[in-house]
């Protein structure tokens, strides 16, 4: 047996294990001088317990048992991760002890009273925990603030109320206020408008001149008949049907008699190019067209050429008249562009300015003034 450190047991007699595991001994324990008599039953975890306290454990190996970390919190500490035998209880490891974190304190904002409700005064509390460390204490309403509003009178439409008070922060009526009755309406008078063929009409009457309420009268009216009109034949284009002569509706254009539909010609429209003529020093050109034989569509429209310039040249062998001292000369020139084996057929006469006078033997040889005159 093995016994509590600084204590020993001393047996008088025989030890005796029942059937049941049951120990039977008669012994002293030193250090304390009683007697110790009777039966001690063995636990679960091998230890013997006498009937007077006293724990005699038989010799044996540990059986570690974890004893699991307390985490710390704002205000406690916590432990360590430790162990001990499950047998003799022995602490194989021991726990630490891990001290308090401490709260992380939040302001909590104060709020503003109002008319309507009451404010709070600004606290704070730990943002881990959620322990208040600074309490909000109520802050009373501030009360109403009155301010008077003037009557608005009834319509037919809209209901007025009477003059009161109300609130000017929150808007809370405190005083009057009350509704209205609604105002009679106000009739004018509806001049009738008369249907057409197209759209129905509506008869005189009332309404109010506020809401627009129909008073009286203002029925809607039948449709009045068609009024005819004569229409000519339409001959068919090539890309369009034409119709009979007939008649029809002159508001609502609804046919009334005739003008049966005269189908367009399949194919549609036959066009046709005419070529251009070019451009000469003598007359303009075009660039040509093209168009519908039966209808006269033009698909492409002729673009004019402007006349091109002519190049003139001199031409001795038309008449011509040297200048003198009296009178202008002149000579003529043609144009020498061919177009198409075509000589342009203009020419032009160009004024050569009289000259000074031409003395031969001291005598001008066209007027016959003296050269010493």
């Amino acid at each position: 047996l093995t016994i509590p450190a600084g204590k020993t047991l001393n047996v008088n007699g025989n030890i005796s294990v029942g059937a049941k595991g049951e120990i039977t001994f008669c012994g002293t324990l030193n250090n304390n001088g009683g007697m110790f008599l009777g039966t001690a039953l063995k636990s679960e975890e091998g230890g013997i317990f006498a009937n007077n306290g006293l724990v005699v454990k038989p010799e044996h190996k540990h059986k570690k048992v974890t004893d699991a970390a307390v985490a710390a919190t704002c205000t406690k500490d916590g432990l360590s991760k430790g162990s001990h035998c499950s047998v003799c209880g022995e602490i194989l490891e021991e726990q630490k002890v891990v001290p308090a974190t401490g709260h992380k304190e939040v302001k909590d904002k104060a709020v503003a009273a109002t008319c309507q409700s009451e404010g709070k005064t600004e606290g704070s509390h730990c943002s881990k925990c959620g322990e208040v460390i600074v309490k909000q204490e109520a802050v009373p309403k501030t009360g109403h603030t009155p301010v008077g509003y003037a009557e608005v009178a009834s319509t037919c439409k809209t209901q007025g109320h009477a003059a009161g008070t109300k609130c000017s922060v929150c808007g809370t009526n405190l005083s009057g206020g009350e509704a209205l009755p609604y105002a009679d309406h106000k009739p004018v008078n509806v001049a009738e408008i008369p249907s057409t063929c197209k759209n129905a009409g509506r008869a005189g009457g009332t309404k109010c001149s506020v809401c627009d309420k129909i008073l009286s009268g203002c029925g809607e009216l039948p449709l009045a008949d068609h009024v005819p009109e004569t229409v000519p034949k339409v001959d068919a284009t090539c890309t369009e049907d034409g119709h009979e002569a007939g008649t029809r509706c002159k508001v609502c254009n609804t046919p009334l008699s005739g003008m049966q539909t005269i189908p367009h010609p399949a194919g549609g429209h036959n066009y046709a190019t005419v070529d251009g003529t070019p451009a000469t020093c003598w007359h303009a050109g075009n660039t040509g067209a093209t168009f519908c034989l039966k209808c006269g569509d033009k698909k492409a429209e002729s673009t004019v050429l402007p006349q091109l310039p002519h190049h003139w040249v001199d031409a001795p062998d038309m008449a011509h008249m040297e200048p003198t001292c009296q009178m202008d000369g002149f000579h003529y020139q043609r144009c020498d562009n061919v177009f198409d084996g075509k000589t342009c057929p203009f020419s032009q006469k160009i004024t050569e300015p009289r000259v000074d006078h031409s003395y031969v033997n001291g005598e001008c040889k066209w007027c016959g003034k003296k050269q010493s005159e």
